[in-house]
């Protein structure tokens, strides 16, 4: 499970069997109610027997697209459907012109509007030249190179969560300025920040006096 997560694989797990889905926001927690949610890529879905379908899948998905949900606004989701659990990717956005862009990229048939609990076609979110001029603009162009840069980095589990914490000062201040600690072996990252965003005072200055 991703450590900025803030609901449990049980907790997930269970929701998704007594509600019959869910999506939230991988960063947060949050379950988002108002944009549109796309799913940026055909190769994230995966399928899972509800017979079968436990907490461990929910860790295993989740540790495999690390990359894609530390991208703020992207969306662990789930639905089940004729007994089974389908789980996917996706991102919410505000304008239903990046979101039809981001869909005709992935080969997606679909958008999904929150605020209105309804699907819409991707053909039908916006015209030829909507899209293209949201392709054609800096900001999607830079979702977009994120999107790709991030897809299947490795996540931080929760066993390299307390390697990492464990180290030293030193040990932690070498990661962070990329040179090799030996107990950690490589670091990803991801990883990286994570050392980062929980350095104490005193790491934190032995960090700067290096760099």
């Amino acid at each position: 499970m991703n450590p900025l997560s803030q609901l449990s694989a049980s907790d997930i797990a269970n929701t998704i069997r007594m509600a019959g889905g869910i999506t939230i926001e991988w960063l947060t927690g949050r379950q988002p109610t108002a944009g549109f949610a796309v799913a940026p890529s055909k190769t994230t879905e995966h399928q899972v027997p509800l017979a079968e379908f436990s907490a461990e899948h929910v860790s295993e998905y989740t540790n495999l697209h690390a990359g894609l949900l530390n991208i703020p606004g992207m969306c662990f989701g789930a639905r089940v459907k004729e007994e089974v659990v389908y789980l996917d990717i996706s991102l919410v956005v505000e304008e239903i012109a990046t979101a039809a862009a981001l869909a005709g990229d992935a080969d997606q048939f679909a958008i999904r509007c929150l605020h209105e609990f309804r699907s819409i076609p991707t053909e039908e979110a916006a015209t030829g030249s909507q899209i293209e001029q949201e392709k054609g603009s800096e900001r999607y162009l830079t979702l977009r190179n994120t999107i790709e840069q991030s897809a299947n980095r490795p996540a931080v589990t929760r066993e390299r969560c307390q390697l990492l914490l464990s180290l030293t000062d030193v040990q932690k201040v070498r990661i962070l300025l990329g040179r090799p600690v030996a107990e950690a072996g490589e670091v990803t990252g991801i990883e990286r920040q994570f050392v980062r965003a929980h350095l104490t005072p005193e790491e934190n200055q032995l960090l700067w006096s290096c760099m």
